[in-house]
């Protein structure tokens, strides 16, 4: 309806100093026509623009019929006739709209992929903001402070490969006034190895607490663990127990190593291997 407004110019606003047989042809009215048919491409429906064109045609065809054209039958007329010049802008239009729908179709695609594009970003910085909490909240899971135990020296650090990591160190106060070490290795990275990272720590430090010795705390461990490790992902883990009263350290592997111990007093380095229980016991 939009594009067949100017066709009422051109059948009620015609020159009157021009000769009728011309009057479809010489009123500027005809220009709008295109105007509306580029506009039509802002709705981004090629289908509408062609249908923009057809209507431009149809009613600016209706109008010159309305002033008097009548198209050219005999076969002599010439294509500079005003007969056959009418018929021609009428084609001209519905040309346009055809333009102006393929116009419309490569902006329609070009703001689609905009607002994919927009969408996936929005996705992204969601997730980074995610694992940005995720990665704050494992981090407050490790130790601010070292223990402070006579005859002991006790440092730890992580650095995960991504925003999250399946890695963690922690240390625990026991009733006896012993210390456990802990040292865990979830497989893989990403929010679910940290998940499971924080279920360890969790079953750790409340097992751990219990202190019924540290074979049957890795036991119970392990049996819990069972249960929340889905197939294809496997937990590590090493815990130490430190005695400050006689300088003894128990060390249990459970697939987490090789363990090395170096004794400095006689320059020798020692390797355990990554299963089983040691004690030893070395004056203060």
């Amino acid at each position: 309806m939009e594009t067949s407004l100017p066709a009422l110019s051109v059948a009620f606003l015609p020159g009157a100093l021009i000769d009728p047989v011309y009057r479809p042809l010489a009123n500027p009215a005809v220009l709008v026509f295109f105007l509306f048919i580029i506009l039509s491409t802002l709705r981004l429906n090629p289908g509408l623009c062609r249908l923009s064109g057809f209507s431009a045609a149809i009613s600016y065809l209706a109008a010159a019929a309305h002033l008097g054209w009548k198209p050219a039958i005999s076969g002599g007329t010439s294509l500079l006739s005003p007969e056959t010049a009418v018929f021609s802008y009428a084609i001209t239009l519905v040309v346009a709209g055809f333009v102006s729908g393929v116009v419309a179709a490569e902006i329609r695609k070009q703001v689609d992929a905009a607002l994919r594009e927009a969408k996936t970003q929005r996705q992204l910085d969601r997730l980074e903001h995610d694992l940005e909490i995720a990665r704050s909240i494992q981090r407050s899971l490790l130790p601010s402070t070292m223990p402070e135990i006579v005859g002991f020296q006790i440092a730890g650090w992580n650095q995960p490969a991504d925003h999250t990591g399946g890695d963690y160190y922690d240390w625990q106060l026991l009733s006896d006034g012993t210390i456990v070490l802990a040292v865990a290795d979830v497989t893989g990275h990403g929010i679910g190895p940290a998940l499971l990272t924080a279920v360890c720590r969790a079953y750790a430090r409340t097992i751990f607490g219990l202190n019924n010795g540290l074979m049957r705390a890795m036991e119970q461990i392990n049996a819990a663990l069972a249960v929340d490790v889905g197939e294809g992902r496997f937990v590590t883990f090493v815990a130490a127990i430190c005695s400050p009263e006689n300088g003894c350290v128990q060390l249990l592997s459970a697939g987490h190593g090789p363990l090395f111990l170096y004794l400095s007093r006689e320059d020798r380095l020692t390797k355990w291997a990554r299963k089983g229980c040691r004690s030893a016991s070395y004056p203060l």
